[in-house]
């Protein structure tokens, strides 16, 4: 075999060498990396409302649980929601995900993601004074939101409410969107996905 030739085919063995080379740590490659990371929503199993009356007294709890996260139970309130009549209340949220252990704090990561989370609100019955427009797809400027993420919009974890002058009784829907990318100074509650909607039955008396 000439000098030619052993060159030749020495230069082939190494080229095809270097392709599997390349080959293997291409794949090695995409198998090491990591996918990006997308806009999961929240898994929340336990809602609680915590009435705060803004002049002193007891704040009223009242929490709704779904034990099966996206199973097929849904969130259920463990009892009604007992208000005084004409009284102003300071309205905090609170998210669970109580399948965790120890139970993970959602409200924190809602709060940290504002810009990616508001809280709508609707109502039936003549329960509040201010706001009282209960129809949850128009009512977002009548909420008194008192938190606001990084841009200015509203969140939702505190809001003010007002009772009515009279008894009443009615039902009550929170229901947290999720907006990556979405929540805009007129986003409303048929934007972006669900992650909470719950309904809990309040009364108004003295």
């Amino acid at each position: 075999m000439t000098k030619d030739k052993i060159s030749r085919s020495a230069l082939s063995t190494i080229f095809n060498l270097v392709i599997f080379c390349c080959f293997i740590l291409f794949m090695s490659s995409c198998e090491t990396e990591e996918p990006e990371e997308e806009n999961v929503e929240e898994m929340i199993t336990k809602v609680t409302v915590n009435f705060i009356p803004t002049g002193g007294g007891n704040t009223i709890s009242v929490s709704a649980i779904d034990p099966d996260g996206d199973g097929p139970q849904d969130m259920e309130p463990e009892g009604d929601v007992n208000l005084e009549y004409n009284l102003e209340y300071s309205l905090e949220l609170e998210f669970e995900n109580a399948l965790e252990s120890p139970p993970e704090d959602i409200t924190l990561e809602i709060l940290e993601e504002g810009d990616e989370h508001m809280i709508f609100f609707g109502w039936t019955g003549d329960v509040f004074f201010d706001p009282d427009n209960g129809d949850i797809s128009s009512n977002r400027e009548d909420i008194r939101y008192e938190d606001s993420d990084d841009n200015g919009f509203p969140i939702g974890l505190e809001t003010l409410w007002t009772t009515n002058m009279e008894e009443s009784e009615g039902s009550f829907r929170i229901v947290l969107k999720h907006q990556p990318d979405l929540k805009t100074a007129t986003s409303g509650v048929s934007t972006g996905a669900t992650d909470v909607d719950v309904s809990f039955n309040i009364v108004v008396a003295k």
